[in-house]
Formats: C-alpha cells, sequence, structure tokens
C-alpha cells in the first residue's frame, strides 16, 4: 500500500486528464478505431466510466448497492435488496474507479466510509453477513419477506476479500475495514467429513448439509482467504476435486491425469480437453467460475502451471465454442435474460453435462474476466457487442442474444463490478490484486498457488 501510492497517485492524475467522458466518446473514437495502446486504455477506461455511472445511480445512502435495475419497460423497476457479493463488487469498483481516475480518492473514501458505518451495524453471524439485506435501512431481506436468514460462504469470500482490499488501498479507513475482516470467522464451516467448504448456515437450522467440492469455481475465494485469514488450515486447498476421477462415470468426460500429494493430500490432477485445449473444469462451464477469483487472487503470477494456465485455456475455450457457431461474440456466464435469469455456460466445461445452459445468450462480464488473458480477442468482441447496440445508460446491458441479437435491458450489481473490477486491474497492473496480496490474508496461502502443478 504504501510504497506505492505516489506513483498511483500520479497514474490517477494523468488517467483524469487523458480519459475519455463515456461511451459515445469511447465507441466514437475509441474501440472503433482503438489501434493503439493508448486508443485501447482510452477505451476501456471509457466504459470503466460508463459502468460506474450505475453505482452513482443505484447505491443507497447507506451505501449499498442495489442488486439488479431492470430498465426494459416504461419504469425503472428495482429490487431493493443486496448481498455480500454485490457490496464486494461495489468497494471493487469504487477502489477500481480511483486507480482509474474515474471518481476522486477524496469520494471513493467518502463512499467507503459510508459503506463502513453501515457494515458495522447490519446483523451479522460470526462476523459474517447475511445473505441479503434491504438496501434502504441494511436491515435483513428475509425478516420482511419471508423465509430464514442465511450466510452464505461464497458470498461472504467475496466481501472478506474486498474488505481487506479497502485496508491496504485507504490508511485513513484501514483499521475500520481490517477489523471487520478480523471479526469474520469461517471455521465452522470446515467440514470434518471431507475438509471442504461449508457451503451456508441458516439461522434457525444450522449448517448447511453440503460441501463445495470443485476448485475450479467462485467459491475458492472464500477458501482462500480462510486459510489467509488463519481459520482453516492449509490442506483445505486440496481436498475440493481438480476434475473427479477417471472411476466416476456420471462425469461427462473421462478425465486423464495423475495423482500427486501436496501436504499429505493425495489429489487427482486431472483434465478435461476440448478442441486439443486442455483444462480443470469448473461444475457447469461458466465463465465467473473460472475467472472471478482472479479478481483478487494473483493466480496468473504465482500460479503459472496451475491456475493462471487454466484461465488462459479456459479463456480460448470459450472463443472456440462461439466461433464453431458463427456467433459474433462471445462469453457465457450466468446473467440475466428478458423473462428471468439464466445459467449458461460453455456445457464441455462443466463436469456436470447439462448443468449450464450453452447459450445463445452472451454477457458482457464474461469478456471483460478474460482481458489479462485474451486482450485482443476481449477488444474485438467488445466491439462486436457495441455494434449489437449492448450499451445502455449505466454501462453495458447484462446480456445480448448472439443468434437473435435480442438485448436483456437489465443492469446487475455483480456483473456490472465485475467488468469494471477487471478492467481496472488490466489497466492498473493489476492493482486490485496487488492491495489485496499486501495483506496477510493475501500472502499467507501465496505459496499453494506456486506449488500446485496442474496436468494441463
Amino acid at each position: 500500500m504504501k510504497e506505492d501510492r505516489d506513483t498511483r497517485l500520479s497514474r490517477r492524475q494523468l488517467l483524469r486528464a487523458t480519459g475519455t467522458t463515456g461511451l459515445a466518446a469511447t465507441f466514437g473514437t475509441g474501440v472503433a478505431a482503438a489501434d493503439s495502446h493508448d486508443d485501447r486504455e482510452n477505451s476501456l477506461r471509457g466504459i470503466a466510466r460508463h459502468h460506474y455511472r450505475f453505482f452513482e445511480e443505484f447505491t443507497s445512502d447507506i451505501g449499498f448497492p442495489d442488486d439488479v435495475v431492470d430498465v426494459s419497460g416504461d419504469t425503472v423497476e428495482r429490487s431493493m435488496r443486496t448481498s455480500p457479493s454485490n457490496i464486494a463488487m461495489y468497494i471493487v469498483s469504487t477502489v477500481g474507479a480511483d486507480e482509474l481516475g474515474v471518481i476522486s480518492t477524496k469520494e471513493a473514501r467518502e463512499r467507503l466510509e459510508t459503506l463502513l458505518d453501515t457494515l458495522e451495524r447490519v446483523e451479522t453471524w460470526n462476523g459474517l453477513f447475511l445473505r441479503w439485506y434491504d438496501i434502504r435501512d441494511g436491515s435483513p431481506w428475509a425478516t420482511d419477506h419471508g423465509g430464514s436468514k442465511y450466510v452464505s460462504t461464497v458470498d461472504n469470500g467475496h466481501l472478506t476479500a474486498a474488505l481487506t482490499v479497502i485496508g491496504q488501498a485507504y490508511s485513513e479507513i484501514g483499521e475500520r475495514s481490517q477489523a471487520l475482516v478480523a471479526a469474520q470467522d469461517y471455521s465452522p464451516f470446515h467440514s470434518p467429513e471431507n475438509g471442504e467448504l461449508i457451503g451456508g448456515y441458516d439461522l434457525q437450522s444450522g449448517l448447511a448439509g453440503w460441501t463445495y467440492g470443485m476448485i475450479n469455481s467462485e467459491p475458492r475465494v472464500a477458501s482462500y482467504c480462510a486459510i489467509g485469514k488463519g481459520d482453516m488450515p492449509k490442506t483445505h486447498w486440496w481436498r475440493p476435486q481438480r476434475t473427479f476421477t477417471p472411476s466416476d462415470t456420471w462425469t461427462q468426460q473421462t478425465a486423464e491425469g495423475e495423482w500427486k500429494t501436496y501436504d499429505g493430500v493425495d489429489v487427482f490432477e486431472g483434465h478435461y480437453e476440448y478442441n486439443g485445449t486442455k483444462y480443470v473444469p469448473s461444475w457447469g462451464g461458466a465463465q465467473f467460475e473460472a475467472l472471478m477469483p482472479s479478481l483478487f487472487i494473483k493466480e496468473q503470477e504465482l500460479g503459472s502451471d496451475g491456475f493462471g494456465l487454466n484461465n488462459h485455456n479456459w479463456v480460448d475455450v470459450q472463443i472456440d465454442f462461439a466461433e464453431e457457431r458463427d456467433w459474433p461474440v462471445w462469453g457465457l456466464s450466468p446473467c440475466g435474460t428478458p423473462d428471468g435469469y439464466g445459467i449458461f455456460g460453455v456445457p464441455q466445461q462443466g463436469a456436470w453435462d447439462g448443468h449450464y445452459t450453452g447459450g445463445p445468450v452472451v454477457t458482457p462480464h464474461a469478456s471483460f474476466l478474460a482481458l489479462d488473458y485474451a486482450p485482443d480477442a476481449v477488444r474485438e468482441n467488445v466491439r462486436a457487442l457495441h455494434e449489437m447496440g449492448i450499451e445502455g445508460e449505466y454501462g453495458f446491458y447484462d446480456s445480448v442474444n448472439a443468434k437473435t441479437g435480442e438485448l436483456t435491458k437489465k443492469y446487475y450489481a455483480l456483473d456490472q463490478g465485475i467488468s469494471l473490477g477487471a478492467i481496472a486491474n488490466h489497466l492498473t497492473d493489476g492493482a486490485i490484486r496487488e492491495y489485496f496480496h499486501q495483506s496477510e490474508v493475501g500472502q499467507r496461502p501465496e505459496e499453494l498457488l506456486k506449488r500446485e502443478e496442474f496436468t494441463i
């Protein structure tokens, strides 16, 4: 945090002096003609600036961003609720907007102070946050809308990581953020049966009866943070499956690989293959399952024989899948649809056949997550998305049908934040990741990333 502060401040000043003002400027002189390095950076910065308008417009007075906003009709429809993952992406977006010069450091700090005021007073369990809150007053959403209060481990993992970033990025409020992280206790979620991550806790009925069984999915942020905090042993990292073994005949591919032993734990390092590209699958084949953790974790830098390599190969498969179907755009991940919400992914990238739908609904956040792995392909994809009319008043709409061109005129805090965070990392040499890894939470598990070798 401290040694890079002057450099980051100078960069912010430069970005403010050169940044574009919105998508009209961005696509008028940016994406459509972004032939130089500076043009490409300005194009992405303009997109980030436009995406942050969502948080400026739809974050409440207590600092909670709205989960989903539907602008497809004559009136704007808002959900008025939020989750720990949404809050995490608001933090990531605010820090990223500050790093890019989209907002001032003063504004970023004030926004985050307001958020911390709220997080310090809302109801929690073991210091962990409930799945849903009312954005107007911070009350538990379940209280007024039926159902029980629930603590989701995957959602809290994202918020722990984001609060850790605040703790390093802003010394003035860092202690408050770090205190919230210190209060979080993940130890009850370490399964005594299989060592995996228990899915959550219902305040009425207790711990969930299931665990997250695959490492290549977004819950690995929670696992990483739990190890980093000292709430779980490092052996926890090796317990989820990389792939299921060849004897598990229910999977859609029979994995190839070999057994390895880490910290006394036998791990089957298996892989799948698509058109000659080898990769470790996720549960369903969605882009965010594989790449969302890299918003925080230095997988590309530290996992050169593991997650970094896998993330690169994963993007190649996503692109190939769309090209084989002659789609003008690519990127499959869960997203909004005109009549609801869809769970999309490349089926062959999932262990469970048919779990996620293989398109043709494409979402921009899936593309932005790939920026560090295929920047030129992402730039071309963004241009094609623009030509299909994806931009709206508050950034890109959530999805477009690659076959029909039908747009989903909705905004999701999670997806807007993923996109902005990925852009910010790409343009700042991974500033958000750097902040995370400057902390003990980020540093302690690093050797786990370095040691693992996938068979891809």
